[in-house]
């Protein structure tokens, strides 16, 4: 054994727990290997995959010292399982015999236990090894002069290498506190007490302290070794400080990118795909076998330290990860750059928001946030993806994330942000494709682009081994045109967010704030990359909570960010902002000396240097449309008789409702006026296969390329939405119809009328709509103390802000009207809606002297809600990282929120933790065939389901695709909703629940009701489908009533 005893080698760290082949005997693996194992991952990961951005933070805090930051982060990696070198751990067993466990190794090598063979007491909480590790490296340090809240900045690295933020350091903290207890914790350390009167001391002279700390200090010694860590390194750590704090050796976030970079290394030397376990009685393997042979070839590795590391290279050839992204040749000028990278027809030339944008990017020398605001249908995505590119070469970051507030923005982005990356440059000293992407989001496997790309990655190193140029089973193949590829490793639920180019729903990002476990490898994904978020207005106040918390931990990390908006308020604006600064500050001093923009300012950028925060005003692009407004009864029958005059003589027209009921009914009332031919739905309660294809179909015939003259689009046509089409699809209708909503929101909506020019003069549109027209709706009545909205539309947005939006429009009673003028109008009207002070609020708006005393109610409800959202936030934030690191303390928590969940569960808790939503269940939806089940009629031609047999791959798929989450209506009580579903299907799904595509999900089968539609009872409700207008919900009280009329 290299560099080890033979009492080192003893110890194990991993096992096959009994699970031989009977070919080779019970399979191990020492844990002096796994070390190793580790450590040199890391150096792989360090040198190859960490963007230097990443690295320098950890640099910083190493007084700029590049090989000491190096050797340490190696360091931590090499001796992440140290506290598996003690009894507690050593002393496992998976059976009853000797031959079941590995203790016999240790007995053999001469290590003591404690009089039994197990060290943990029946009934006594499990330590575990990471805290066990950090315990031991504390006291290793101690020797060295290091104190102990100094030592912890390190050994709450080693706590945390399991995903769970470190508790804080005693063990009456897990224990009652009593000196047995003390003793117990110290027992299962290693440290056997000979004096218990004297609790946390032990006698260093005690024969079995000593065989035990000996083992334990020689493997830290031997991992320092091969990490170049000496005493004078040890010694310069230890009076290392920063902030001011001598008690203070790496910050917070520094902290958070260790533990993540230990993590990746721990999971990468852990596969044993790429490090095999070997047998841990090489006599009793079959050398005449081929595997035999192959394991006792590794037990011939670990023998030297050139097998070691030759065994490390072969392991990380093998995985094949990709490194991060470096920009090679980037575009000189912003002509050049929109051309090549967005396909800009020759000549064209960039808009001035996306030119300033650029500009900013190149001349800034600290990037750090930009906040873009323009008008809808600008450019700004092109814009924030060119300002990326400068950015993530200039703050040496790896990647990009691309953040959108739901799935169906983060689909449709999917595919522009794949044609960027396909476009971009990459460094020209790599074999490898750094193009590597992730869409994170629940139905990601659905998006067919991606899922195309995942099934390129698994077939790909087919047939290459001929040649030699296999990449391995975690590889992505290297083609001519190096197109962006999914990547195996980069393929997981927690992994996903490590890839370099990143596509998600915003969820994503503010996890990154969440007490959640293994928060830190979100966070060092994230700051590898530019991060940007669209739509930041969209998030209500609980969370904006998330949002600011991230944006402190991005701010802290000096990762570039970029948010998108076609405007905010001023106070949001400055609160966003204010956050990244005080993050990049470590301080609440930077936060008071924002700009403050002139109300017309518009598009405008607002922007950091370092520390300094500038705006900027771009010129208009020029396009501009006025879109004639005016108030209509709320009565659906004055929708339609508004469309039936709009599209006398054709024309495609918009009704959003801010309900899926609303949007129902009035789709039913459309329909039945200008035929079912005419007339589509679309919002949220379709199946997921239905929701997909509906949105393909609005794309195609209302998107930038359908025509008339095309014939793609429609003569005559209506889509009755919700809020999906403000901000999902991009589409352009020739009038709308809109229920009100907060102003922000109705600009956005604007936004979609006479979105695409349509020839001279709007000529391609009919003549009567070639003026943009909206139509509001949603007011039940104008009472004397102001306007009353029908409970619906209150239930989703505050009062306060409805008022607000009529106001600012200067609608004070029925036929109201007025004409707002798109951009010019937009930055005006929000700003003044969210002005911050109700007297100057009430007074810009022009508030009637009748509504004030109600609308003042409003707006005190309004901040006790935003104050009862913000409040709920706190439980499950992350620690306030500009506090902690101002705390002189090292980085610790009381653990993460999600306790108990299945692995395959935490991602979606978390999700839901950072939404103020409340649980609802998911189910998929099946028809009933007398005794079979079948797929509904237009999923593969309704093909029936095996109840006795798992389906096949192909049907299971299109079986997830009928997914659908119930609405709140039917989930007031979730558990026993859940108990309903399961007594129904548990004779159809029991055998499913081995398939990794159906285990545990839970069907709601429906009964054929007529030639469209499928129904049941659910929760004493009656629950309807069609492919037509999706799920609807109704008592069943209510529905044999209308059966009696």
């Amino acid at each position: 054994m290299q560099g080890v005893s033979a009492v080192a080698a003893s110890l194990w760290a991993k096992s096959d727990r009994g699970q031989s082949d009977g070919i080779a005997g019970p399979l191990w693996l020492p844990l002096y290997v796994h070390m190793t194992d580790s450590l040199y991952t890391c150096e792989h990961l360090w040198d190859g995959w960490v963007p230097q951005g990443t690295k320098d933070i950890i640099i910083a805090d190493c007084n700029g010292d590049a090989r000491l930051a190096r050797s340490l982060v190696t360091f931590l990696a090499g001796i992440h399982d140290l506290g598996k070198a003690s009894p507690e751990f050593q002393s496992q067993t998976w059976g009853s015999g000797e031959e079941e466990n590995l203790m016999w190794k240790l007995r053999d090598a001469g290590l003591p236990f404690i009089g039994d063979s197990r060290v943990q007491s029946k009934g006594e909480q499990w330590l575990g090894h990471p805290v066990i590790g950090d315990r031991l490296l504390v006291d290793y340090l101690s020797k060295y002069g290091w104190k102990l809240k100094k030592a912890r900045f390190l050994g709450g690295i080693l706590a945390a290498h399991h995903g769970k933020i470190p508790i804080p350091h005693t063990p009456r903290v897990q224990t009652d506190g009593s000196l047995k207890q003390v003793k117990r914790w110290d027992i299962r350390c290693g440290f056997y007490n000979s004096n218990p009167g004297k609790a946390g001391k032990f006698n260093k002279d005690n024969a079995k302290n000593k065989a035990w700390q000996s083992v334990q200090f020689e493997l830290i010694d031997y991992v320092r070794t091969l990490a170049h860590l000496d005493d004078d390194d040890l010694n310069y750590l230890r009076d290392l400080h920063i902030h001011d704090e001598p008690t203070t050796l790496l910050s917070t976030e520094s902290q958070s990118l260790i533990t993540g970079i230990v993590i990746m290394s721990d999971w990468i030397a852990s596969n044993t795909l790429y490090f095999p376990l070997i047998p841990a009685r090489p006599y009793d393997c079959d050398e005449d076998s081929d595997r035999g042979a192959a394991l006792l070839y590794e037990c011939s590795l670990i023998e030297t330290s050139e097998g070691l590391r030759k065994r490390a290279d072969r392991a990380w050839k093998k995985l094949d990860l990709p490194p991060s992204w470096k920009e090679n040749a980037m575009p000189q000028t912003d002509e050049e750059l929109f051309a090549e990278r967005f396909s800009f027809p020759a000549h064209a030339q960039p808009r001035p928001v996306q030119r300033i944008a650029t500009d900013i990017a190149r001349n800034v020398k600290e990037p750090g946030i930009m906040i873009i605001e323009a008008p809808m249908g600008e450019g700004k995505t092109e814009a924030a993806l060119a300002a990326a590119e400068i950015f993530a070469h200039k703050a040496k970051r790896g990647g990009v994330c691309v953040a959108l507030p739901t799935m169906a923005t983060t689909d449709a982005m999917f595919e522009r942000v794949n044609a960027w990356v396909n476009r971009l440059g990459q460094d020209t000293e790599s074999s490898a494709n750094e193009r590597t992407m992730f869409l994170a989001h629940g139905k990601a496997w659905l998006n067919k682009t991606y899922a195309e790309m995942m099934r390129a990655n698994r077939f790909q190193d087919i047939g290459m081994d001929l040649d030699n140029n296999a990449v391995g089973t975690g590889g992505a193949a290297i083609n001519a045109t190096q197109q962006a590829v999914v990547n195996d490793w980069f393929s997981g639920r927690k992994r996903g967010v490590l890839a370099n180019f990143l596509v998600c729903t915003v969820d994503q990002v503010l996890m990154a704030a969440l007490r959640m476990k293994h928060v830190m490898l979100r966070q060092l994904g994230l700051t590898n990359k530019v991060v940007i978020i669209d739509e930041c207005h969209a998030y209500d106040a609980y969370m904006q909570q998330y949002l600011q918390r991230a944006l402190e931990w991005l701010g802290g990390c000096h990762a570039p960010v970029i948010l998108l908006s076609a405007t905010l308020s001023d106070k949001l604006r400055n609160t966003l902002a204010s956050a990244y600064l005080r993050g990049a500050a470590y301080s609440d001093s930077q936060t008071d000396n924002l700009p403050v923009l002139d109300k017309n300012a518009y598009p405008v950028i607002t922007y950091t240097d370092g520390l300094t925060v500038q705006s900027c005003t771009a010129d208009p692009s020029g396009r501009k449309t006025a879109v004639e407004c005016a108030v209509i009864d709320d009565d659906v029958s004055a929708t339609v008789r508004t469309l039936r005059e709009r599209l006398a003589d054709g024309g495609c027209a918009g009704v959003i409702c801010d309900t899926v009921g609303r949007a129902q009914n009035m789709y039913e009332a459309l329909k039945g006026v200008f035929g079912k031919e005419c007339v589509t739905l679309s919002h949220s309660r379709f199946v997921d296969c239905d929701r997909m294809n509906n949105e393909a179909g609005l794309r195609q015939k209302l998107g930038p390329k359908a025509t008339r003259a095309n014939g793609e689009r429609p003569g005559k046509y209506i889509v009755v939405g919700t809020q999906v089409l403000e901000q999902s699809l991009d589409i352009d209708f020739d009038v709308l119809v809109t229920d009100i909503a907060p102003i922000d929101l109705v600009m956005q909506r604007l936004g979609r009328v006479h979105r695409h020019h349509r020839g001279d003069g709007e000529c391609d549109r009919p003549e009567r709509l070639r003026i943009a027209r909206c139509y509001i709706r949603g007011i039940d009545r104008w009472g004397e103390t102001g306007p009353v909205f029908p409970k619906a539309l209150t239930m989703v947005y505050e009062q306060a802000s409805l008022k607000e939006a009529l106001e600012t429009l200067g609608y004070y009673g029925v036929s109201a009207h007025s004409t707002v003028h798109l951009p010019d109008d937009i930055a005006p009207l929000v700003r003044s809606a969210y002005e911050d002070d109700d007297t100057t609020r009430i007074e810009e708006l022009h508030v009637p002297q009748s509504w004030r005393e109600e609308y003042l109610k409003d707006c005190d409800e309004r901040r006790r809600t935003i104050g009862s959202k913000e409040a709920k936030a706190q439980g499950y934030l992350l620690q306030d990282p500009v506090i902690q690191n101002s705390s002189g303390e090292p980085w610790e928590d009381g653990g993460a929120v999600q306790k108990g969940d299945a692995a395959n569960k935490e991602e979606e808790k978390g999700q839901m933790t950072v939404r103020d939503t409340r649980d609802t269940v998911e189910v998929l939806l099946v028809r009933r065939c007398g005794d079979h089940l079948a797929l509904l009629p237009w999923v593969m031609e309704g093909r029936e389901l095996p109840i006795g047999e798992v389906p096949p791959d192909d049907v299971s798929v299109k079986l997830i695709q009928c997914a659908i989450r119930l609405p709140l209506s039917v989930c007031s009580d979730v558990d026993a909703l859940i108990g309903e579903l399961e007594d129904r299907c548990e004779e159809y799904v029991r055998n499913w629940q081995d398939s990794a595509w159906l285990g545990g999900r839970l069907l709601l089968v429906m009964d054929q009701e007529d030639n469209e539609s499928f129904g049941c009872a659910l929760t004493g409700k009656h629950v309807r489908y069609s492919r037509e207008t999706g799920l609807s919900v109704e008592n069943d009280e209510k529905r044999e009533h209308d059966k009696l009329i």
